[in-house]
C-alpha cells in the first residue's frame, strides 16, 4: 500500500490569538499617527498631478505603481483622514501576524513555537517606524506579498503535492506586485529563485515552473526599469529624483559595510527586542549575531535535510532583502557622510527583512528542543516565560509611538483659519492670502518646500481640486523659486492657479 505524503497542519488554531492580542496592544496607538513629510507630498500629488503621472512617479528611487494603487484607493475611500489610512496599516499588520504564524506552524509543527515567533515579530519594535507612517506602508504590502507565496509554498511541500500552475502563476504576481511597493520586494523578487529551489525542490523537476522562475529576477528589474521608463513619456523627473538616482548608481564601494550592519542590527532587534540598547554597534548586538550564526551553524549540523533547506532558504530571503536596500541607499549615505552602522538604524528598513530572520530563529528553537536537556521541558511553560520576558521588556523600555500632535494641530489649525477668513471675505472679490512657508516638523528636513507650498497646499487638500472654483482665493507665494517651479514646470495645475506673485495683486497685503 502507498502511503501518502502527509498534508499541511489547517492553519485556524486557537494559539493564534495570542500573538494577534499582543501585536494589538503594542500598536494599536499607530491608529492615531497624522501624515508627516512623504505623506504630505503623495496627497498633494493626487490633487496636482493627473492620475496616471501619479501612479507612475518615482520616489527616492523606488517605483511605486502598486503601493500607489493602495494610496490612491485610501484617498479616494477616506479622504484626508489620516486615522482610517492607519487603520489599513494596523489591519494589515495583523494579517502578516496571522499568516507568520500559519508559515511558522507549518514549518515548524508547532503550534506554540508558531505563537512565539509571530508574537515577538509582531510586537518587534523594529516595526514602528514603518506602522506608524503611510508612506512607509509599501513595505507591510511587501510583507503580505511575501508571506502569502511562503504559506503557498511550504504547504505545498510538507504536502508533497505536485505544483499546480495557477499556484505558480500566483506566487509569480504576488511577487512582481511586491517589487512595485518597495525596494525590499525587489530583493525578495531577485533571490527567490534559489529561496524556491530550496524551500520546494519539486520545481525544479517541472521543467516549465523552473523556466519561469528563472527569468523572474529578469521580469522584475524589466517591471521597474519599465514604470521608469513610462514615466518619463508622461512626466519629468525632479530635481532631487535625478541627484538620488545618480548618486545611488555613482559608486558601489559602500554597499557591503552597510549591507553587514543591516544583517547585524536586523539581527540583534529581533533577538533582543524591547532589551535592544539605544547605542548601535554594542556589545549586546554582536552577542546577539553570535548566537544567531551559533544557533544557525547547530541546525545545519544536527536538523534533518528539510529542516535545512528551510533554515538555508529564509536565510537566502533574509540576506536578498537586505542586500537590496544597501545597493539602493548604501552610496546615498556615504555621499551625506552618513556611517554605515547608522544608517542601518533607519526603522523603516526592518520590517519585510525581519519576517525570514524571525522563521530562522523558530527553526533553530525547534532543533534546540530536541536536545536532551530540553526535551521534556514544555513548550507552553517556555513559551509563556519568553512572551512574559518581552513583556517586561516592553514595559521598562518607555517604547512608544510617535503621534506627531504638532502636525496634526499645525494642519487642523491651518484648515479652520482659512475656513474663517475665507467665510468672513465677499464673494464678489477675489481673495489673496498669505501662503507662508510649512514649517519644518511638518515635512522633516529632506521635503523641498514648493513640493507641499505651505497654506495653498492644505486649501487643495481640504477642498478638491473639482471645487476649488466655488471662491476665488489666491495665495500670495513670496519665494519665487516655488512660484516658477509651478508656472515653468507645472502650469496645468491646481498649484500653479493658486500661488501668485506679491506684485500681481490689486493691492498691498
Amino acid at each position: 500500500m502507498v502511503r501518502r505524503a502527509p498534508v499541511a497542519v489547517p492553519e485556524l488554531h486557537p494559539l493564534v490569538l495570542v500573538p494577534l492580542g499582543l501585536s494589538a496592544w503594542v500598536y494599536y496607538p499607530v491608529t492615531r499617527a497624522f501624515f508627516f513629510a512623504d505623506d504630505f507630498v503623495h496627497l498633494v500629488d493626487l490633487e496636482n498631478e493627473r492620475t496616471l503621472v501619479f501612479l507612475l512617479k518615482p520616489f527616492g528611487g523606488n517605483a511605486f505603481l502598486f503601493r500607489n494603487l493602495v494610496f490612491l484607493a485610501s484617498y479616494r475611500l477616506f479622504g484626508v483622514d489620516p486615522v482610517a489610512f492607519q487603520r489599513t496599516v494596523f489591519v494589515t499588520h495583523l494579517l502578516n501576524v496571522a499568516l507568520l504564524f500559519g508559515v511558522l506552524r507549518a514549518m515548524t509543527g508547532s503550534a506554540w513555537l508558531a505563537c512565539l515567533g509571530a508574537a515577538l515579530w509582531g510586537m518587534s519594535p523594529l516595526g514602528v517606524d514603518t506602522l506608524d507612517w503611510y508612506s512607509a506602508f509599501g513595505h507591510v504590502l511587501v510583507g503580505t506579498a511575501m508571506l502569502l507565496v511562503l504559506r503557498s509554498v511550504i504547504h505545498l511541500d510538507v504536502a508533497g503535492d505536485r505544483i499546480p500552475a495557477r499556484a505558480a502563476v500566483t506566487w509569480f504576481a504576488l511577487l512582481i506586485v511586491g517589487s512595485a511597493c518597495y525596494g525590499p520586494g525587489i530583493g525578495a523578487a531577485l533571490v527567490f529563485p534559489v529561496v524556491l529551489i530550496l524551500l520546494l525542490p519539486a520545481v525544479w523537476r517541472q521543467p516549465g515552473l523552473r523556466l519561469a522562475f528563472l527569468a523572474l529576477p529578469v521580469v522584475t528589474l524589466a517591471f521597474y526599469f519599465g514604470q521608469q521608463y513610462l514615466f518619463r513619456q508622461i512626466g519629468t523627473l525632479s530635481v532631487e529624483e535625478q541627484v538620488h538616482q545618480q548618486a545611488a548608481l555613482s559608486g558601489f564601494s559602500a554597499i557591503p559595510l552597510f549591507w553587514v550592519h543591516l544583517l547585524l542590527y536586523s539581527s540583534a532587534g529581533t533577538i533582543l527586542g524591547f532589551f535592544m540598547p539605544k547605542e548601535y554597534p554594542s556589545l549586546a548586538a554582536w552577542i546577539a549575531l553570535s548566537a544567531l550564526v551559533a544557533g544557525t551553524g547547530f541546525l545545519l549540523w544536527r536538523g534533518g535535510a528539510r529542516t535545512r533547506r528551510y533554515a538555508l532558504g529564509v536565510a537566502a530571503l533574509w540576506a536578498g532583502i537586505y542586500l537590496m536596500i544597501a545597493i539602493g541607499r548604501g552610496h546615498i549615505y556615504a555621499l551625506l557622510n552618513v556611517a554605515a552602522a547608522r544608517a542601518a538604524t533607519v526603522g523603516r528598513y526592518h520590517y519585510a527583512g525581519t519576517i525570514p530572520l524571525a522563521i530562522l530563529l523558530c527553526l533553530v528553537l525547534r532543533e534546540a528542543g530536541h536536545l536532551p536537556g530540553l526535551r521534556a521541558a514544555p513548550r507552553s511553560v517556555a513559551v509563556v516565560l519568553l512572551l512574559a520576558l518581552a513583556l517586561e521588556g516592553r514595559h521598562a523600555s518607555g517604547f512608544r509611538i510617535d503621534t506627531r500632535p504638532y502636525v496634526h494641530d499645525y494642519f487642523l489649525y491651518t484648515k479652520q483659519d482659512l475656513a474663517s477668513q475665507i467665510a468672513a471675505a465677499p464673494r464678489e472679490t477675489p481673495l489673496y492670502l498669505e501662503n507662508q512657508k510649512t514649517p519644518w516638523p511638518v515635512l522633516g528636513v529632506a521635503i523641498p518646500e514648493r513640493l507641499v507650498p505651505g497654506r495653498a497646499a492644505v486649501f487643495l487638500l481640504t477642498r478638491s481640486a473639482s471645487k476649488l472654483e466655488d471662491r476665488d482665493v489666491r495665495f500670495i507665494e513670496r519665494d519665487p523659486d516655488v512660484l516658477d517651479w509651478y508656472r515653468e514646470e507645472h502650469p496645468d495645475t491646481p498649484l500653479a492657479r493658486l500661488l501668485v506673485a506679491p506684485e500681481e495683486t490689486p493691492a498691498s497685503p
